[in-house]
């Protein structure tokens, strides 16, 4: 009777170690998923800051375009998007910073 308690008290144990150290790990893997699924209000964008974290799997953001990534080198990652407030106009998001331009010619100019 002691043996079964003993191995049921170890079980539980383990799951619980499990589930403490699932946590973290499932926020840091998927904060892009939470990001993108959670309400949030309009105009905020909070998958931003899981730009600066993670990798930004295309599927999330399609109307967005994802012109390079690399998970060990996450400085680089851009994501893109045209035709933002006017036909023509061009929006360029990187970890360290977002640039706007009326044409995509006027911001290959201003970099």
């Amino acid at each position: 009777m002691k043996k079964k308690l003993w191995i049921t008290i170890g079980i539980l144990a383990l799951l619980g170690l499990w589930a403490i150290m699932y946590v973290p790990y499932n926020l840091e893997e998927y904060n892009y998923y939470y990001a993108t699924h959670m309400k949030h209000r309009r105009y905020q964008y909070p998958f931003l800051p899981a730009l600066g974290l993670t990798k930004l799997p295309p599927e999330y953001l399609p109307e967005f375009h994802i012109e390079y990534f690399k998970k060990k080198d996450i400085q680089d990652n851009t994501l893109t998007k045209q035709n933002v407030i006017r036909k023509g106009d061009y929006l360029e998001i990187r970890p360290s910073f977002i640039s706007y331009a009326t044409s995509k010619k006027i911001l290959i100019m201003m970099i």
